[in-house]
């Protein structure tokens, strides 16, 4: 998966900011650590393989690994999904929610990138910056445990941020308050833009 993304990176003119939910926000991190990123966002994002989860992610993502099926697939129950994703919805909208959002994964996904030795990260490596968004309601990866996989990070000369939106799921992306989804992006374009001019002040300020 993150191989074919490196693939299509490299066509492109310039690196681009990349964004990620879940297990794709763990891509994410391995994109900027294989240097194949302006600047990335890890939403609610899954762990690398040497950052240990606690139980209760432990608990929620196991069946989506497929350890004891016989299916090239997950499909979570709604009592999963609701449990999972949409504890923050109300109730009469769960059932619609499931319906309209909850779709097969193949266990591929959950393997690469979070099983295998290619899910390890460098955290001491030099790399662009990272945000790390959090829901501060999320059942699968709670805001403390967002922390510690951006407290990881250990070089003095990289950028790494955290914001955790209280009362918001792992659902984060879809929950219906335009209120929040513009603080979501507005926080993003500051981000950004504080990376930008970071970048200009040091070209200027370089002898070289």
């Amino acid at each position: 998966m993150v191989n074919n993304i490196v693939t299509l990176i490299d066509t492109l003119p310039e690196k681009p900011l990349i964004i990620g939910h879940s297990m794709a926000g763990m891509a994410v991190l391995k994109l900027v650590e294989l240097g194949k990123a302006a600047s990335g966002v890890s939403i609610d994002g899954a762990p690398p393989k040497n950052v240990f989860p606690p139980f209760q992610t432990l608990k929620t993502v196991l069946p989506a690994f497929g350890f004891f099926s016989f299916k090239g697939y997950f499909m979570g129950s709604r009592k999963w999904y609701e449990y999972s994703f949409f504890n923050t919805i109300p109730v009469p909208e769960k059932e619609k929610a499931f319906e309209k959002f909850a779709v097969p994964e193949s266990y591929k996904v959950s393997h690469q990138l979070v099983l295998d030795s290619f899910s390890n990260i460098d955290f001491k490596k030099n790399h662009v910056p990272i945000l790390f968004v959090g829901g501060g309601s999320d059942h699968i990866f709670p805001p403390d445990f967002t922390q510690i996989v951006a407290g990881s990070y250990s070089n003095a000369n990289s950028h790494v941020d955290v914001k955790i939106f209280d009362g918001k799921s792992h659902f984060i992306c879809r929950e219906h308050e335009e209120i929040d989804l513009i603080q979501a992006v507005a926080y993003t374009i500051v981000f950004i833009s504080v990376i930008i001019f970071n970048i200009r002040l040091s070209k200027k300020e370089s002898p070289l």
